[in-house]
């Protein structure tokens, strides 16, 4: 936890990134449960800090990791309001626009989050935590294709939080059992 002086600053920031991801996101919703779309970053940012130790910016970062990707938010926004290292965990979660099919994608988004740091990797372990579960109510058709390249992920994310990976894990074996794939 920050220290009582900083926490006052540390919560602005933290709420300037929900204000920010929710403006961005504007009426988006998640797809199966119609709630608004800040629902998701905002469950990965608590995945991360009730679970890791305090991280200030990859608990922005988790706020704003889909921002780029899926609305009309630029890289230079986010390191004009939030800095470089927000920017860059941002970036490193940032799947690049692609026409091809969905194996090829998830094949290169893989390797690039591979070849990925510690906090990107594990930002991205709490994102598929959180996505497995709408995934599975939901859908359970496409849930075993997802499962497939969570598993993937999962076992290639070994730079993530050691914490952080045994979550992801134990969403992955749960899932599993739940689409009777154990």
């Amino acid at each position: 936890m920050p220290k009582h002086e900083d926490a006052g600053r540390d919560v602005r920031l933290i709420m300037k990134a929900v204000e920010f991801a929710t403006r961005a996101h504007g009426k988006q919703v998640r797809k199966y449960s119609g709630l608004p779309y800040i629902v998701h970053p905002i469950a990965v940012a608590r995945l991360l800090s009730e679970n890791l130790p305090y991280d200030l910016d990859m608990i922005v970062a988790a706020l704003l990791h889909d921002t780029v990707e899926d609305t009309d938010t630029s890289l230079a926004t986010i390191h004009m309001l939030f800095g470089w290292r927000v920017t860059l965990l941002v970036k490193a979660l940032t799947n690049p626009p692609s026409k091809e099919n969905r194996a090829t994608r998830k094949a290169a988004d893989l390797k690039r989050l591979a070849a990925a740091g510690s906090a990107p990797q594990s930002i991205k372990l709490a994102d598929l935590v959180d996505n497995v579960v709408d995934i599975v109510q939901w859908d359970q058709k496409f849930a075993k294709v997802f499962v497939g390249e969570m598993e993937a992920l999962v076992n290639a994310l070994t730079k993530a939080d050691k914490w952080m990976q045994a979550i992801a894990r134990g969403a992955l074996t749960t899932a599993k059992k739940e689409l009777g794939m154990e």
